[in-house]
C-alpha cells in the first residue's frame, strides 16, 4: 500500500509540473509607455491602439503570451537576445531587417513630427539641419535616435537621450530642452493629460521616412519555428485583404 502510495503522490507531482509547463506562455512580448498605442489602463493590463493590434494577432495564430511595459532600450535589447521574445510597436528599418522575424504592419504608417513649445520664439527650423543647433529628445535605441545618428546627429551636441518618451516630455515643457519628437496622436493626448492647450506646442518639422516606414511586431530570430510561422500565416492572410 505504501508503495502504492508513493508512485501515486509521484505521479500527481509530474502531471502538476506538466500542467504548469503547458500553462506557460509561449511568448515575451514588450512595449514602451507611449500613449496611444502602449499604455497601463486602471486594471494594470497593457492596452491601447498598438498592443490591440498585436492581442488579435496572437489570438488568431493561437499563440500564449505575456505582455510586458518597459523602457525602450530594455525592450530593444531583449528581443534582440532573447530567443521566444519580441517588441513592438517597432519602426521595420534596413538597419534592424536581419535582427528579428517582422510581423507587419500593426498600424498604418505613423507620422513622426518635431515640435517646439509654442512660446519659444526664437527656435527656427527650415531643414533637418537647422536642427542641430537646438537640443532634441529622443527615446534611447528608438528608430529616431537611430536615424538621426545616421544623419549626422550626436548624442553629445544635438540629441538629449532619455530612457522614455515621458521623461523627455517633462523636460521639454518645463523649458529644459529646445525640441521633442513625437506622433500627432501621441502629443495630443500626451497635453490632454496634463490639462494642456493643443496650442501649447507648435510643429517645425516631420521626418518624411516615418511615412514610409511600417510599425510592427519584431520577434526573435531564435524563436520556435513553430510559432513565427504560425504569426506569418496570419499576416499574410491579414495582408491580403
Amino acid at each position: 500500500m505504501q508503495y502504492l502510495k508513493y508512485h501515486i503522490y509521484v505521479w500527481l507531482i509530474a502531471m502538476s509540473l506538466s500542467f504548469s509547463l503547458v500553462a506557460q506562455p509561449q511568448l515575451q512580448l514588450y512595449t514602451e509607455h507611449w500613449p496611444p498605442y502602449n499604455y497601463l489602463n486602471e486594471q494594470g493590463q497593457v492596452v491601447g491602439r498598438a498592443t490591440q493590434a498585436v492581442r488579435g494577432a496572437l489570438e488568431a495564430a493561437n499563440i500564449d503570451a505575456d505582455i510586458h511595459l518597459t523602457t525602450w532600450a530594455r525592450a530593444y535589447n531583449l528581443a534582440k537576445t532573447r530567443a521566444n521574445h519580441g517588441i513592438f510597436a517597432i519602426y521595420k528599418t534596413a538597419q534592424r531587417h536581419q535582427l528579428f522575424h517582422w510581423f507587419c504592419p500593426i498600424s498604418a504608417p505613423t507620422p513622426m513630427f518635431i515640435y517646439k513649445r509654442s512660446d519659444d520664439q526664437r527656435i527656427k527650423v527650415h531643414s533637418l539641419a537647422d536642427v542641430k543647433q537646438y537640443t532634441l529628445a529622443v527615446s534611447r535605441d528608438g528608430w529616431t535616435h537611430q536615424h538621426l545618428r545616421q544623419q549626422g546627429f550626436s548624442d553629445e551636441r544635438h540629441l538629449d537621450v532619455a530612457a522614455s518618451i515621458e521623461v523627455s516630455m517633462t523636460k521639454f515643457l518645463a523649458g529644459r530642452l529646445d525640441l521633442i519628437l513625437n506622433t500627432e496622436a501621441a502629443m495630443t493626448l500626451a497635453l490632454r493629460q496634463r490639462e494642456l492647450s493643443a496650442n501649447t506646442v507648435i510643429k517645425v518639422w516631420e521626418l518624411e521616412q516615418s511615412q514610409r516606414t511600417p510599425l510592427c511586431l519584431a520577434v526573435n530570430k531564435h524563436s520556435d519555428p513553430q510559432l513565427v510561422q504560425a504569426l506569418k500565416q496570419v499576416f499574410d492572410e491579414k495582408n491580403k485583404r
